[in-house]
């Protein structure tokens, strides 16, 4: 079997050994599939065989196979459907988390965090698009999400890299080494005890796990143009809290208490702004209106010496 003629042909495949040296290729299935045949597997509705031999007919990708899977000895159809499932999905909740893990760390290699920026930029590309990018496209991309995220403010700084090799070599050698670590809930219970003298409610310590595949945060909800409105807007509110609290920003700038004003002490002061505004409104107003009549007596005096030096 030409497994190099498969991979151009299919892309990465997996492959199932059966008898006499004979492989059989396939590919997973993807997050649906395998949601749907779990739920099928466990209602019971259909019988085994017949999910299987539907499985390995999606999954198989040489037709060769298909086309001789009746003639397989018993348990060969069954053993690659195993290997098809254990490789789309997890089978138990520790596999799950086991996996997560793994994934974590590859996300968090700088190729993988900066696909994930360009499509926080950019909401209209998929990270699957991202990835298909050629190299010089993919860098322009990321430094045009560099600039908007900068100024959306979903950015602090612009984006550097760090060889953790080198970053670790520079560190200097500690004496010794001290183990930090986040305390456990028995644990915090017990320094609550300590310090208040009561006895905590141990049977509120219950680890919560999410099981429930619905449960979706309301920002997974919006757009592509109602986040970026979303940090436009957060913006807006915190440029406009600092006219409106700049008197408590002030404060706390000079490092002083801050004197919290009665509601009717922040209405009279609101009432002052309002009238040195209409005031300096109705001024501006005035120097207009004196400015547009000079405008116009200058205009009527140049046309009468124009018609005068015409007679």
């Amino acid at each position: 079997m030409d497994f190099a003629a498969l991979r151009r042909k299919y892309g990465s495949v997996f492959v199932t050994a059966i008898t006499n040296g004979q492989t059989i290729p396939w590919k997973p299935l993807n997050m649906a599939e395998f949601l749907e045949y779990s739920e099928l597997f466990q209602s019971e509705k259909y019988a085994r065989a017949t999910l299987e031999d539907e499985i390995f007919k999606k999954c198989v990708v040489d037709e060769l196979m298909v086309d001789r899977m009746s003639r397989f000895p018993a348990g060969i159809i069954t053993s690659v459907v195993s290997d098809i499932l254990k490789n789309s999905g997890p089978e138990t909740i520790p596999e799950l988390n086991y996996g997560l893990g793994i994934s974590r760390v590859k996300a968090r290699q700088a190729l993988h965090e900066t696909a994930s920026l360009i499509a926080q930029a950019f909401p209209a590309y998929t990270l699957e698009q991202v990835y298909e990018l050629e190299y010089p496209v993919f860098l322009l991309r990321l430094a045009q999400a560099e600039a908007k995220l900068l100024r959306l403010g979903v950015l602090q700084e612009g984006i550097t890299f760090e060889d953790p090799q080198a970053v670790q070599q520079e560190q200097a050698p500690t004496p010794e080494k001290v183990e930090h670590r986040r305390p456990q809930a028995s644990e915090l219970a017990d320094m609550i005890e300590r310090r208040t003298g009561t006895e905590y409610n141990r049977t509120q310590r219950q680890k919560t796990i999410i099981t429930n595949s619905e449960v979706t945060g309301s920002e997974s909800l919006l757009l592509g143009h109602e986040k970026e409105d979303q940090l436009l807007l957060r913006n807006e509110m915190l440029e406009d809290a600092k006219t409106i609290y700049k008197g408590y920003f002030d404060q706390l700038d000079e490092g002083s208490e801050v004197d919290i004003q009665s509601p009717e002490e922040r209405l009279q002061a609101a009432n002052k702004r309002a009238e040195l505004n209409k005031s300096a409104f109705d001024t501006a107003v005035k120097q207009k209106q004196k400015e547009e009549k000079e405008l116009l007596e200058n205009i009527a005096k140049a046309k009468k010496r124009k018609a005068a030096k015409n007679k």
